[in-house]
Order: C-alpha cells, then sequence, then structure tokens
C-alpha cells in the first residue's frame, strides 16, 4: 500500500525502487518455497483470468507499437506485470481462508494507523517527513516523479504522509470497508475498528483531495446504512451523527472540496476546471487518433508532456480513460471494461451493497483521476479478502 516508489535501493539510472525489489523478492521466494507447484490447474478457476489474457495482450501490442524511444519500456512492463499480475495471483493462492483474511487485514490496518498518524503529524507541522528525509538524502534531479508536493488547499496542507499522492489515502477507505465486513459477518472480529473508521475518515478530509473525498464517501456509505437487526451498526451512525456536529465548524471549509466537484465558479479551490477536464479530453481524443487500436504505448504521456505543448493540453491526464485513449487505445478500454464485466460474473457486484459501492467509489476516483502511485493489485485483492468473508459467514 506505501507507495515505495519513492524509496529506491539505487537512484542513479537504472534506478531500483524498494518497491520493484520486494516484489521480486516475494516472488523469489514463493517460487523457492514450492507455492507455484500446480499453478495451471488452480489459474484455471482463477476469477480474473480472462481478463488477465486481455489485459495482458493489450500491454503486450501497446508495447509493441509503441512511440517511446526508450528500451526502458521493457523493464517498465516487467515491473506492472509483477505487481499487478504475478502477485495478484500469488495473493489469491496464498490468502485463502478466514484465518489468513484475518491476519492480513490486522496487518494492513496498523500501515494505515502508522500512514495516518505521519499525515497528522504532516498537517500539525506542515512538514512531511518522508519527503524531508529524501530531500536531505537526494540529488532533486534523482527524485523528479517520484515524490509529489501537493501543496496547499482552501488554506490547508494536503497531507500525503508516505504515499506519492493525497488520492492513496483511498487505501483507508478500502481497508475499512474489507474489516467492517468482517466484523459484520464474523463473530471474532478485528479489533479497534471503530477508531480506525474515523482515524482515516479524518485523514481522508486532510488529505484535501476533491477525488479521495469524493469516492471515500461512497465506498464507506454501506457502513452508515443502519441495520435494524445489529447494535454495532447503530452505535457506528449515532457516533458518526455526534462527530459531524461537534466538528463541523472545524471542516466547513472542507465542503467546498466536495461542492467544487460540481460547481467550479469557487475560486477557492485550486485544481482542474471543467473547461480543462474538456480541454484534456479533446488532447487525449487527438493522440488517440495517432495509434487507435493499441494506443502510443505504456508512458507515452511523459513523452509527450515533453514534445510541443502537449504538456500544457494534457495536465496531468486526469482520468483513466484519458490515459486508456492515449497508451492502449480502443483495446485497452475494452480489456478494463472486461474487467467489471468478468468481477460482476464473479461477486455478483450488483446484488451486494458492499461490493457495489466499494466498486463504484473505485471508479469514480479513477474517472476523476488516473490514482498515482495506487496499484490496481490492491483492488483485485479486495474482491478476494471480501469473497473469502462471504464464504465464511458466520453473523454475530
Amino acid at each position: 500500500m506505501i507507495a515505495l516508489s519513492a524509496m529506491c535501493i539505487r537512484y542513479e539510472p537504472p534506478a531500483l525502487s524498494m518497491g520493484t525489489l520486494l516484489n521480486a523478492f516475494f516472488i523469489f521466494e514463493f517460487w523457492r518455497r514450492g507455492y507455484f507447484k500446480g499453478w495451471r490447474s488452480r489459474y484455471r478457476i482463477f476469477p480474473l483470468r480472462t481478463y488477465f489474457k486481455l489485459s495482458l495482450f493489450s500491454l503486450l501490442m501497446s508495447s509493441i507499437f509503441t512511440i517511446v524511444p526508450d528500451f526502458g519500456i521493457i523493464t517498465n512492463d516487467i515491473m506492472i506485470i509483477m505487481d499487478e499480475y504475478i502477485l495478484v495471483f500469488m495473493f489469491w493462492i496464498f490468502v485463502n481462508n478466514i484465518v489468513d483474511v484475518r491476519s492480513f487485514l490486522n496487518k494492513a490496518k496498523w500501515i494505515l494507523i502508522l500512514v495516518c498518524l505521519i499525515g497528522i503529524v504532516e498537517f500539525k507541522t506542515n512538514v512531511n517527513l518522508l519527503t524531508t528525509f529524501l530531500q536531505a538524502n537526494v540529488s532533486p534531479d534523482l527524485l523528479f516523479g517520484k515524490i509529489l508536493d501537493a501543496g496547499e488547499r482552501l488554506d490547508a496542507r494536503r497531507v500525503t504522509s508516505l504515499f506519492v499522492s493525497p488520492n492513496n489515502f483511498i487505501y483507508c477507505a478500502f481497508v475499512v470497508l474489507m474489516i467492517y465486513m468482517h466484523n459484520f459477518y464474523l463473530k471474532n472480529k478485528i479489533s479497534l475498528f471503530i477508531p480506525f473508521l474515523y482515524l482515516s475518515i479524518a485523514l481522508i478530509i486532510m488529505a484535501n483531495s476533491r477525488t479521495v473525498l469524493f469516492s471515500s464517501l461512497i465506498i464507506l456509505f454501506p457502513i452508515f446504512l443502519p441495520n435494524f437487526s445489529n447494535i454495532r451498526s447503530w452505535i457506528i451512525v449515532f457516533s458518526a451523527i455526534a462527530v459531524f456536529f461537534i466538528l463541523k465548524s472545524s471542516f466547513d471549509q472542507y465542503w467546498i472540496n466536495i461542492t467544487s466537484i460540481f460547481d467550479y465558479s469557487s475560486k477557492n479551490v485550486s485544481g482542474s476546471s471543467t473547461e480543462m477536464r474538456v480541454g484534456q479530453l479533446e488532447a487525449s481524443y487527438e493522440l488517440f487518433k495517432l495509434s487507435p487500436i493499441f494506443g502510443n504505448g505504456l508512458h507515452s504521456i511523459g513523452y509527450f508532456t515533453q514534445t510541443g505543448d502537449w504538456g500544457t493540453k494534457l495536465f496531468g491526464t486526469e482520468s483513466i480513460w484519458f490515459k486508456l485513449l492515449i497508451e492502449k487505445g480502443i483495446f485497452g478500454i475494452i480489456a478494463y471494461i472486461y474487467l467489471f464485466i468478468e468481477l460482476q460474473k464473479r461477486y455478483n457486484i450488483l446484488n451486494n451493497k458492499v461490493l457495489f459501492f466499494y466498486t463504484t467509489g473505485y471508479l469514480v476516483a479513477n474517472t476523476m483521476s488516473s490514482l498515482p502511485g495506487f496499484s490496481m493489485s490492491f483492488l483485485y485483492m479486495g474482491y478476494f479478502v471480501m469473497d473469502i468473508i462471504k464464504r465464511n459467514r458466520q453473523i454475530a
């Protein structure tokens, strides 16, 4: 979950990020311990196998027809394949019972509590500990593209803590929802859920990001729907109402983050306006026409932003749909859409309120932003975890 792309074993080209090293280590250990034995028979029942085939084909063709004049595309492909495909398959094999799920969620909870506490320090002191450490020890030119100064909005810092982007606090919403589902269905509950819930919401607000705030509210919505047969549910609802009224005056300015999504007349909120987003769409479509079937190649957006005036027009390419248009073309868009068709077939999302809001919140976030630093692998892991919880449900 932590954006380890900012932390490198080696910063000089060819750089080696901590994330890539850990991915390679986990894959090696998985192989060394013999966990890959019989992987073909397991893959036949892997829930995302058709999407993986389509997506990997899209990745391969996009790389073959890339316009990026850099052989580094091969290493980038390897990193993506390790993170978003091999490790996801490994997780599905290894985390296969409720004991594993409980262990995973407990560790994720404590990692995010640490992230949130560091975020509170950042909010109070206006100093990011990770960024400060890296800037003191690494040359600025080698850090370019690895860390982001999100600046301020509404006269308050946009907290990033140990993440690359404030938008990565969507991880908090993901983990909170999974723990809620675990605690609702299973008698052996994960402790400290309610304090963790409100700590996460506090940092989602402090992230000061329209994307993470709006999408996280959607993801967390099922938690605040009262269940008449569950006392714990009513405790959450009434405590939320109490906290809202107690802290309302402190967070009034942040409400502008949500209202500004629909009304860009507010000059207090920085970021892309409606006109700028339309401009990004038009620029993305122009680049899409250069290679409409398989796209211009992974990381071609970075190449275009350094060519002519595309950098001004694209301005971050703040939507997954713009990125798909440019980098993967029609086939990439089809593969991405098929992901949710396969998820619906496997998990019946439309008939499960938790999965429905989990999926909707993610789609809203990735439509509003390209979510820099977010790993798709965690999205898939969420479905696997909640599916295991459902199959082991024992309502208290």
